[in-house]
């Protein structure tokens, strides 16, 4: 049987125009059953624009949502660069994710959560006004 890769979904790719400052961040994952590998959730890193490391809460939502919970509110109108590494998550029929770097522009905040997702490419990025 001929393994898939996890992938960060096709459907919002549109949502990368920015990401609220003070907000959980989610990534969707094109398919149910997803967790983190085990011993992986140190391997997921939000960064700044200065390759410095955002302390961050990493946990799956439900069985398709990974949730980044930055432990301090982001800097307004900055650039952060999320990466999930190939590996760090897997689906019960052991499918594993490609690498994944999501780069993005920081925004206000006038929401709850802000969603990531995109195509399957392994760069995503973009900034909403």
């Amino acid at each position: 049987m001929r393994k898939r890769d996890l992938s960060v979904s096709k459907a919002i790719l549109i949502f990368l125009a920015g990401v609220f400052i003070d907000k959980t961040l989610e990534v969707f994952f094109n398919t149910s059953d997803v967790q983190l590998a085990a011993n992986q959730n140190n391997s997921i890193v939000l960064k700044d624009s200065q390759q410095n490391t955002i302390p961050s809460t990493i946990g799956m939502t439900d069985s398709h949502n990974l949730s980044i919970n930055p432990e301090v509110n982001l800097e307004n109108g900055k650039t952060y660069t999320l990466t999930i590494p190939a590996g760090s998550l897997m689906n019960g029929g052991g499918n594993t994710n490609t690498a994944q770097t999501i780069t993005f522009t920081t925004i206000k905040s006038a929401a709850n959560k802000t969603v990531i997702s995109g195509g399957s490419t392994s760069q995503i990025t973009g900034t909403i006004r």
